[in-house]
């Protein structure tokens, strides 16, 4: 399993760098038109290119396109190479600016606009046809990762995300509630790659001599983190009174990562405005059509607490309410739901009822990616069943989240739309709010891909 795990790895970087390659060379041949470039022959570019495709690459598996363990498909590798390949060529541009060498010098604006949108669709193209290769594979029963689940009682959502999937090509082989290292001692040598344990299942006695076991027989150990191990993430190591200690960090986003965050977000939000104008124009009087009421304001707990007024499209009648009181309050189910106007299904669906808060995020009541807001209601019953759900508020909602884009959506247990909020909090960045906008776009257009089918 391992060796099958590090040769798609290997194959992933081939591909990249192939991609690369190739993309680079189509475009010096379009900007030259199948000859040579004045000043910038195209020996002396190949030669540019062998130092400059490894940097690429380096770019590339810093977002873990590379990650044996868990080596990623499909849209969210697609969104983590959009982010690497940008980070790549902003490097190779400051080169460029600071580089005295011939080459840099005389290198084509052109070339570079060509460079950029041939190396994004080479490389897109080459992670689909991987993510294809891998779920044939898959299929056919190659690659598959057969998992032990350690729990206790009853835990069916943790069950559950551990079936049979192609995502992640796992296979819950066993699952052991009780007596668990006789059980495990009782699987053959290389029947299992994997186990998986619930966190606080095993005390720590029991815990070390799983490990022991996995150790001895060469299987992957997986611990599913409690919220109180997601909260400790983020610490670094000290001394206290010449005793070892763990300081809680703050998390990234106080300080100046405030700032940083307000400043990508107006970035974002003010060119997206004016580009989506017409878009929103249109959604607009769509739902001022089909609902007669174009925009709605609900109150939200924002960032420490406080309240504010979110904006949506209207997606319902407005007097959908009076008409159909068995249905109201939240819906869990949107498809049966009357008193969602037919436009509105479309809206949801997409999520483009959600692009009001772009002035919500424009005036600073919002960010582009943070915890989505809940209702002041809800907000104090989650609070009551989980002491942790408060620090959500620690920054500001978002249009979109990590939890979102992970399908911790609609029906998901709070607990575990709590993990991803906490994990976010803990382990901001920039990069990583690019990586979640990019994921949240291509979510958006496939859904709208589907709505039209």
């Amino acid at each position: 399993m391992r060796k099958f795990s590090v040769s798609l790895a290997i194959l992933a970087v081939i591909l990249d760098a192939v991609a690369i390659v190739l993309a680079m060379i189509l475009a010096y041949k379009l900007r030259s038109d199948g000859g040579d470039i004045y000043l910038l022959p195209f020996s002396n570019y190949l030669r540019l290119l062998w130092w400059a495709t490894p940097a690429w690459l380096v770019f590339l598996a810093s977002q873990g396109l590379y990650n044996q363990r868990s080596l990623p498909t499909g849209w969210s590798a697609i969104s983590r190479l959009l982010i690497g390949l940008l980070s790549g060529w902003g490097a190779f541009m400051i080169f460029l600016y600071l580089s005295r060498s011939p080459e840099a010098q005389n290198f084509p604006r052109l070339l570079i606009v060509y460079g950029v949108g041939l190396t994004s669709l080479l490389c897109i193209v080459d992670k689909l046809v991987l993510s294809a290769t891998i779920g044939i594979l898959r299929r056919q029963g190659i690659g598959v990762i057969r998992s032990v689940l350690l729990v206790s009682g009853n835990h069916e959502n943790l069950i559950g995300s551990f079936r049979i999937e192609e995502k992640h090509g796992r296979h819950l082989s066993q699952i052991i509630k009780s007596d668990y290292l006789s059980e495990l001692t009782k699987l053959e040598p290389g029947q299992v790659d994997e186990i998986v344990v619930q966190d606080n299942v095993l005390d720590e006695a029991s815990m070390l001599s799983v490990i022991s076991w996995a150790d001895r027989t060469n299987t992957q150990f997986v611990l599913v983190p409690s919220l109180s191990t997601v909260r400790s993430t983020n610490v670094e190591m000290g001394t206290l009174a010449g005793s070892p200690v763990l300081f809680f960090r703050r998390t990234p986003l106080e300080g100046w990562g405030r700032v940083y965050k307000r400043l990508l977000d107006l970035v974002i939000v003010i060119p997206s405005i004016i580009i989506l104008s017409p878009l929103l124009l249109i959604l607009f009087a769509i739902s001022q059509v089909s609902t007669g009421s174009g925009i709605i304001r609900q109150k939200r707990i924002g960032q420490d607490g406080k309240e504010f007024f979110l904006h949506k499209f209207r997606s319902m009648y407005v007097d959908g309410d009076d008409r159909f009181p068995e249905f109201r309050g939240w819906s869990s189910n949107e498809v049966k739901d009357p008193r969602v106007t037919p436009a509105g299904r479309i809206l949801r669906k997409t999520n483009l009822d959600e692009l009001a808060q772009l002035w919500d995020v424009l005036i600073g009541k919002m960010s582009i990616v943070g915890p989505r807001p809940e209702q002041p209601k809800y907000v104090a019953k989650f609070a009551q069943e989980l002491p942790e759900y408060l620090k959500r508020h620690h920054v500001k909602s978002g249009m979109t989240g990590w939890a979102q884009i992970n399908g911790a959506r609609g029906n998901t247990p709070i607990a575990d739309r709590v993990k991803y909020d906490l994990y976010y909090i803990e382990n901001w960045s920039i990069w990583f709010d690019i990586r979640i906008i990019l994921a949240t776009f291509i979510y958006m257009v496939r859904q709208l891909a589907r709505s039209e089918q």
